[in-house]
């Protein structure tokens, strides 16, 4: 598969907020300001994420057994399979039109499959993000904040709850998913994705598409699932919000699946790739440039 400008070559031109990898390059190279930013982003990046359930070493987040899809006709996945390691941090990657996309929408059941299934373990939280952008009054802040329902759930039941043994249980959750550190946790992932504290206040009106697109992209991170599905994460991203990225996504928890473009992130954000090719899924360790050379 060629290259151009460090952006993985498809048939169609990759999307504009791929042409930050040549800039990106630039900066680290030289002594660009953006190299205290990565080292600010080493010590920060992923610190804070709430203390939910660890992957099982050597378990499966995701099975997908003889899988075949079809859109308006065509083929794009035929009697494919494939077995993604629960803590993987995968790149999915393959041509345009081979059916990326689709795929994640059949994880996440909103894509009907011709053949085959596709399991996850009981209780899996999927999170991708939002295809709407938050356009509401409210701040950017609590929209991330709401993002995480559990958490959301148990502060309403707590105002009205009565019985000392529910609220004790409710304290003791809170206290496990690190409930006492949200608005932080909230504020620095929106802080990495470019808004001050003074934007974080501001209401998602007030902000144009792409930056609410960020808001929601800042929503799925602090919800933190078990499995992230990221589609062209960095589309609508800086270069400060894509190293950020970059960096939250290689230390993140929990399982992701990323389709990308961006062969700097497929290279240090990923520890795997799938690849897409020829309606089959095949598994591969090691980022981008590892898997180009087998």
């Amino acid at each position: 598969m060629p290259l151009r400008h460090g952006v993985i070559a498809e048939d169609q031109p990759p999307s504009t907020g791929n042409r930050l990898i040549v800039q990106r390059r630039e900066a680290i190279a030289s002594n660009h300001p953006l190299r205290s930013f990565l080292a600010l982003c080493d010590r920060t990046g992923a610190q804070g994420l709430a203390k939910r359930r660890r992957p099982v070493q050597n378990a499966a987040m995701l099975i997908i057994n003889d899988l075949s899809l079809r859109m308006a006709g065509r083929l794009l996945l035929d009697h494919a399979s494939l077995t993604l390691p629960a803590g993987t941090k995968a790149g999915l990657v393959g041509r345009n039109g081979t059916g990326k996309t689709t795929l994640f929408k059949a994880i996440t059941g909103d894509f009907p499959s011709e053949t085959g299934s596709i399991s996850l373990p009981k209780n899996t939280r999927i999170g991708q993000v939002a295809q709407e952008a938050p356009g509401t009054e409210e701040p950017l802040l609590e929209i991330v904040l709401k993002a995480d329902l559990e958490r959301s759930a148990l502060l309403e039941e707590e105002k009205t709850a009565t019985d000392p043994h529910r609220i004790a249980d409710i304290h003791m959750r809170l206290a496990d998913i690190d409930a006492h550190s949200a608005e932080s946790r909230a504020a620095t992932i929106l802080a990495g994705l470019g808004f001050d504290d003074a934007a974080q206040r501001r209401p998602a009106s007030s902000f144009s598409g792409g930056w609410r697109m960020r808001v929601a992209l800042a929503a799925v991170l602090f919800s933190e699932p078990d499995l992230l599905l990221l589609d062209e994460p960095t589309n609508y991203l800086d270069l400060e919000g894509t190293l950020w990225l970059e960096n939250y996504v290689s230390k993140y928890p929990h399982t992701v699946l990323l389709i990308s473009h961006d062969r700097d992130l497929l290279n240090r954000a990923v520890n795997s790739i799938v690849h897409l090719d020829q309606k089959k899924l095949t598994f591969w360790r090691g980022g981008y440039d590892q898997f180009e050379r087998q």
